[in-house]
């Protein structure tokens, strides 16, 4: 149950910092790529391809593969929203890598968790406890820092 995960959340540690280190690596190959001369519509359309093989790859591995048979067509369509909403995401992410580098479009991505708070507390009336408010303020003080800091400032 999701109760046990918040009471020993040692595995989710170590796949969110696993998929923080694989994001890196991956942002840094496509602003390289795209320093190289691919297209952010070649290097985004690569993400989700790659992305789709790995997450079929692993329904097929964990036996689930027969559940992407059975998908409805509302499923569908939810999923088509998910994928076009993701893709635009995407897109523009890797268009912007051609013009900041990745450390500081990582700073500003960083804003997300505090808009999904705030979006959460607003729409959905879910709580609002003070060590997510105090993480929001210590995320928006970061990463209002890491924006307006040169890049030599930085090391990079």
């Amino acid at each position: 149950s999701p109760a046990e995960m918040w009471l020993n959340p040692h595995l989710g540690d170590a796949l969110i910092i696993i998929a923080t280190m694989m994001w890196a690596v991956e942002n840094v190959i496509a602003r390289k790529a795209m320093l190289g001369g691919a297209t952010n519509y070649i290097v985004s359309f690569s993400r989700m391809f790659f992305g789709g093989l790995i997450i079929f790859g692993f329904a097929a591995l964990t036996g689930k593969a027969g559940a992407i048979a059975s998908i409805t067509a509302p499923q569908l369509f939810n999923i088509s929203v998910s994928t076009a909403l993701l893709f635009a995401y995407v897109l523009f992410f890797y268009s912007s890598l051609r013009f900041i580098n990745a450390s500081k479009a990582a700073a500003l991505l960083l804003l997300s968790p505090v808009i999904s708070l705030v979006l959460g507390i607003t729409f959905l009336g879910e709580p609002a406890p003070l060590l997510q408010l105090g993480g929001s303020v210590v995320i928006l003080l970061g990463a209002y820092l890491m924006a307006g800091m040169k890049s030599e400032q930085r090391g990079i």
